[in-house]
């Protein structure tokens, strides 16, 4: 068997599980922006999940839109599954409110956290992988279609 091949840009996943007190994030803005060839995964978890409001406060909504400025940086929202006993409904919750917050920062995805590991799981987790594409593919259409009506 062939070895895997690398990619071709440098790749960090950070999990950036802490409050954005001022200047807690800025040793990520510094690398991203010091480091322009490697690409930074930021996952971002304000409450084990978005929280129960429709937009974070005030420190993650001015941190996330500085995050969302860097080229280099591709922004997740942390969604825990409970190992399989969370309601599907509650974690489809999550992803619709971090989908929302593209109304006003950059987050380009999900990142699924205590995921179950048994067989008989694999298809919620790869219902709840394919609602996510689902959500991100409408949005993207719906600006492509919103700046062709410009």
């Amino acid at each position: 068997m062939a070895p895997a091949s690398r990619p071709s840009t440098p790749c960090i996943v950070v999990p950036l599980y802490i409050y954005p007190l001022s200047g807690a994030w800025d040793s990520i803005f510094e690398s991203a922006r010091a480091n322009p060839h490697v690409s930074f995964i930021v996952i971002v978890n304000p409450c084990n999940g978005p929280g129960p409001d429709t937009f974070p406060d005030s420190s993650y909504a001015a941190n996330l839109s500085r995050l969302g400025k860097l080229g280099n940086v591709v922004p997740l929202g942390y969604v825990h599954c409970s190992y399989g006993d969370r309601p599907v409904a509650d974690v489809e919750r999550d992803i619709g409110i971090y989908l929302g917050w593209n109304e006003k920062f950059r987050v380009d995805g999900i990142f699924f956290d205590e995921a179950p590991s048994s067989a008989e799981c694999i298809p919620v987790m790869a219902g709840l992988a394919q609602f996510t594409r689902s959500c991100w593919q409408q949005r993207d259409t719906g600006r492509a279609v919103r700046k062709r009506l410009r």
